[in-house]
């Protein structure tokens, strides 16, 4: 799912997060076969994004607009499971969680200022290569503020509410069948009520 221009929603704000669920499949990476959960990436100077790059190994990175890349690695994903990630910044750190619990920080500084950026579900690219999820993707949200820790329990533990302060894109998944093949669907509902995904 691409989600054009989304960065214009959380453009020169000093505090974002990004969750979502993801059933990861591919027990095999090894680049350029990495896959892509969610988040923008331009390499340049908006990222802000999860990526599988090693069997039971998340990648998450915020970099600013100033090119200042700042990361944290999970090493503790499980293949063949849902399991839910928070990415959030404050302005002064960013901070990893994994079912609602805690599993990285680091000292992190500036904003995303570009609000041409696309956000991606199921997909990143890297030097011209695809990164495609092999799983499921459930529950994604942006918001233009740092959800606190007790925040993130909650969402682990229950939905979003689409009228939360903050949230700027929210794409719960529900359309279609379960499971199923749902090829005539095209576009992503953003409960949010911000843009769409294609």
């Amino acid at each position: 799912v691409s989600v054009p221009g989304a960065s214009a929603l959380i453009a020169g704000s000093q505090a974002i997060s990004m969750t979502c669920w993801v059933y990861p499949e591919n027990g095999n990476i090894s680049f350029p076969d990495y896959d892509g959960f969610v988040g923008f990436r331009d390499d340049a100077v908006a990222d802000f994004y999860l990526v599988q790059f090693g069997n039971n190994r998340v990648e998450a990175r915020f970099r600013n607009s100033s090119g200042a890349n700042f990361d944290i690695v999970d090493s503790s994903l499980q293949l063949n499971s849902w399991q839910q990630y928070a990415l959030v910044y404050d302005g002064d750190t960013l901070f990893l969680y994994r079912n609602g619990n805690l599993v990285g920080l680091t000292p992190a500084s500036g904003a995303i200022a570009t609000t041409s950026a696309t956000f991606n579900c199921g997909y990143l690219s890297y030097l011209g290569n695809d990164f495609y999820l092999q799983g499921k993707l459930d529950e994604v949200s942006l918001w233009n503020q740092a959800i606190t820790a007790d925040e993130v329990n909650c969402i682990y533990n229950h939905a979003i509410d689409p009228t939360s302060a903050g949230l700027r894109l929210y794409y719960r998944f529900n359309q279609g069948i379960a499971d199923g093949l749902n090829d005539t669907i095209t576009s992503l509902i953003d409960e949010a009520g911000s843009i769409d995904g294609n």
